[in-house]
C-alpha cells in the first residue's frame, strides 16, 4: 500500500515515519517515530538521535499493520525492544490485532505505565451497518476471563471526538538515514 506523506509519496517499504499522533489515545498529539515491521533497538536509537525536529516521546510500534507474531518465543524481539524504551521513559504504543491478544498479556509489558496496547479490531464498512448496531466485548467463554461483557453502540463509538480522519496522516515525515560521509 502506498500512501501520501508531506515530503513525497513514499512506496510500501519504508521502515520509520515521524509525525504528530492523531488518534484518540494517551498519546495523542505527541510528536512521534511510528515503527514498520520488527523492531531493533540500535537502529530506532539511531533514527531518534538523528531527527532535528520537535522532541520525539512517543514511538508507535507496529505500524502498518506490521506486528505479527504466532507463539511467545516471537514475541522477544518486540518485548525487549519496547521494554527498553519504556525503561527510558518514552510512551511506547504496540498496534496489533485483536487475535494478538494473548502474545502482548504474555509479556508483561502492560505493566508499565507509559505503555498503550492498541488492539486493532478490523472491520470494514463499519459505518455502513445502520444506526442499531453495536459492539460487544465478550469472552473466550461465559466468565473465563472478564467479568462481564461490554456493549457499546456504534452510533455512540463512532461520535466526532474519536475519530481520526484519513487526512489526519498526511503530514508525517518519512525518516530516512542520514548519511555522515563527506563527498
Amino acid at each position: 500500500m502506498d500512501r501520501e506523506f508531506q515530503t513525497k509519496t513514499i512506496p510500501a517499504d519504508v521502515k520509520f515515519i515521524v509525525g504528530d499522533y492523531p488518534e484518540n489515545t494517551y498519546a495523542r498529539g505527541k510528536r512521534t517515530l511510528y515503527v514498520i515491521g520488527e523492531p531493533d533497538i540500535e537502529e530506532i536509537s539511531r533514527r531518534l538521535a538523528q531527527y532535528d525536529g520537535e522532541e520525539i516521546t512517543h514511538i508507535y510500534f507496529g505500524s502498518g499493520h506490521s506486528f505479527k507474531v504466532s507463539t511467545t518465543e516471537d514475541m522477544s524481539p518486540w518485548t525487549e525492544t519496547i521494554t527498553h524504551f519504556l525503561i527510558l521513559h518514552y510512551w511506547c504504543t504496540l498496534d496489533f490485532d485483536n487475535t494478538f491478544s494473548r502474545y502482548v498479556l504474555e509479556s508483561e509489558m502492560c505493566s508499565y505505565n507509559k505503555f498503550i496496547p492498541l488492539i486493532s479490531m478490523k472491520l470494514p464498512f463499519f459505518a455502513d451497518f445502520g444506526y442499531n448496531a453495536a459492539i460487544k466485548i465478550d469472552d473466550l467463554d461465559f466468565n473465563y476471563s472478564n467479568y462481564g461483557t461490554w456493549t457499546h453502540s456504534v452510533h455512540y463509538l463512532t461520535s466526532p471526538e474519536v475519530f481520526t480522519s484519513w487526512d489526519e496522516y498526511k503530514d508525517d515525515i518519512v525518516l530516512e538515514e542520514k548519511n555522515d560521509e563527506k563527498n
